[in-house]
């Protein structure tokens, strides 16, 4: 069959799936188109009539593309070759299953690998399939070798070079019998593994100068192969480039369905392709998005919308500052509550001034009382006119300094100083244990939110985690990858 023939064919079959199944839009459409393994929308009709009868989703499981891959790759192993005597999916995955099981494991070899060096000692191959990668991984560790499951090994073999290089002249029991090569498209990062999946740092001693030529040139070759089916495409933008390695779009001309949105997700940028909406970040973008992410939630549904306490992000000097004026007010009024009686101080100068004069005076007449009563006795009835005047101006100046102490003890009073002081002790308490002052003082939790720091409760909220649950709105998964050294990360948000 010419060019012309095989275009008109595929042409026809297009055709007539949609003239048959007109219910199924655009996105349908591209669905089964990339489920169809042939080049020639051999499979098509029969895809379009299960994806009709509900037997294949939208969001097809990976079974389905497994099951169609085989049967294309592997028609000789089917009672039926022809799809369309299968009469639902169900059928043909039995047949599937079946016709597996008559699969050798070296038509696998065969069929799987690309052998890119070979001599007596080494045998170098690049794995195409998921089989062939674990056949020729047997008996190691490695993930991309692992009979669960086929991610690992599709992850690493779409974003780079996966080889494995296995050494004819040491036995299985030998870590290095075989080693697992894997190189990013992206990045050029190397990395090495043994048997037992252990990355190796020092790589020279166990391949020969050959071998490493053959790596060197394979990586080279395979590169440029891939570097040229992106020409002309929409890869310049990473972040388009890290969504097309998670979408694992084999075809470039599907990269150009991927559209950048005019809006954001939290400050993202947004991307359309078919009918899903994806977000990719930097590491810090996102960062800032779940960050711009709570902090919306709380204008939405309040602080106790969260299960985080509160009262670890109470502002100790925002209720200080709050409560200053009252306290003052309080211990200005009343400071016999809050102050020690004995640190009372004396403010009347004048009346002290005068006591202290009164009281020396009172020493001077008792000096000369003491004086003339000293002397001899012959002498004292000359003297006791003046004694008897002494003692009484004495006695009236012990009234006097009476008065004058109680006038002075009246006077006593604690300083503004002393006030100011005990009302800056009263706030640091306050400081330190801002939520049991507010609860004594009858606070509830709605009241005790407006002393909440809004960004350290956010930040608080934000490095618990969980940033993909709350950016990807779709299904809550964070996804990741590596594009020339940056880690991208992708939220599917509708």
């Amino acid at each position: 069959m010419n060019l012309i023939e095989e275009t008109l064919l595929f042409e026809s079959r297009m055709s007539e799936a949609k003239k048959k199944f007109g219910n199924l839009n655009m996105y349908d459409w591209q669905l089964l188109d990339k489920l169809d393994p042939s080049d020639n929308h051999k499979y098509l009709m029969w895809l379009a009539r299960e994806y009709d009868k509900g037997n294949i989703s939208a969001e097809p499981s990976p079974k389905v593309e497994e099951t169609l891959n085989h049967f294309h790759r592997y028609p000789e192993k089917y009672t039926e070759r022809d799809i369309n005597q299968y009469k639902s999916l169900k059928d043909l995955v039995k047949a599937s299953q079946e016709a597996q099981q008559n699969v050798s494991k070296r038509e696998l070899k065969k069929t799987g690998a690309n052998k890119v060096y070979e001599d007596d000692s080494y045998l170098v191959i690049v794995p195409t399939t998921y089989e062939a990668s674990c056949f020729y991984g047997a008996g190691t560790k490695w993930c991309t070798a692992a009979s669960d499951r086929d991610s690992h090994f599709n992850s690493y073999s779409r974003k780079g070079v996966l080889m494995y290089i296995l050494n004819k002249d040491l036995p299985e029991t030998d870590p290095l019998y075989k080693i697992a090569l894997y190189k990013s498209y992206s990045g050029g990062q190397e990395s090495y593994y043994d048997a037992t999946d252990k990355q190796m740092s020092d790589i020279k001693a166990a391949l020969s100068p050959e071998v490493e030529r053959t790596i060197e040139v394979t990586y080279n070759v395979m590169k440029e192969s891939w570097l040229e089916a992106r020409k002309g495409h929409n890869f310049g933008d990473p972040r388009v480039e890290a969504l097309v390695q998670m979408l694992s779009l084999d075809d470039p001309e599907l990269v150009d369905e991927i559209m950048e949105e005019e809006h954001t997700h939290y400050g993202i940028p947004t991307f359309q392709y078919g009918d899903e909406e994806y977000a990719v970040a930097t590491d810090e973008e996102a960062d800032q998005a779940n960050y711009e992410y709570v902090e919306n939630l709380i204008d939405d549904i309040g602080f106790e919308g969260f299960n985080h306490n509160i009262d670890w992000y109470i502002d100790g000097d925002d209720v200080a500052r709050d409560w200053e004026d009252s306290v003052t007010e309080w211990v200005y009024d009343s400071p016999e509550s809050y102050l020690d009686e004995d640190d009372k101080q004396y403010y009347d100068q004048d009346i002290f001034n005068n006591l202290a004069k009164k009281q020396k005076q009172l020493t001077e007449y008792e000096e000369r009382v003491k004086e003339l009563y000293d002397k001899d006795s012959s002498s004292w009835a000359r003297d006791e006119k003046e004694i008897e005047e002494l003692e009484g101006e004495a006695e009236d100046v012990e009234i006097e300094i009476a008065d004058l102490e109680t006038d002075l003890e009246d006077s006593r009073d604690w300083s503004d100083e002393q006030k100011d002081d005990y009302v800056e002790t009263y706030l640091d308490e306050i400081r330190e244990d801002p939520v049991n002052y507010l609860k004594d003082m009858g606070y509830g939790s709605q009241e005790l939110e407006r002393y909440v720091d809004k960004e350290a409760f956010i930040q608080g909220v934000v490095d618990e985690g969980y940033r993909g649950e709350n950016l990807a709105q779709y299904d809550g998964e964070e996804l990741e990858e590596d594009v020339n050294g940056t880690w991208y990360y992708i939220y599917r948000i509708d």
